[in-house]
């Protein structure tokens, strides 16, 4: 069984919280140029991660454990540079 509505609606928020933080916030210039793509790579390593097609498809089981790993993703070393290169500009 999977995670129902409300717990959808939780891990897109932690999701979104994580991943503004990751880019440096909303005012930074990494979150205009590249936010989508860093959305995808956190959303990609959550379904690789729980073996589901979509983030919603986490099973009701795995709800704790998929917040804990969302509260502790990080982008790739690539990404994480590009970043860097899109906030020092």
């Amino acid at each position: 069984m999977t995670i129902d509505y409300g717990q959808q609606k939780v891990l897109e928020r932690l999701v979104s919280a994580t991943v503004i933080s990751a880019l440096g916030g909303k005012a930074t210039s990494a979150y205009k140029e590249i936010g989508k793509k860093v959305f995808k790579e956190c959303n990609r390593d959550i379904q690789d991660r729980f073996d589901v097609n979509s983030r919603g498809n986490v099973p009701k089981l795995k709800f704790d454990e998929a917040c804990a790993y969302i509260k502790r993703w990080q982008p790739c070393t690539n990404t994480k540079v590009v970043i860097e290169d899109y906030n020092n500009h």
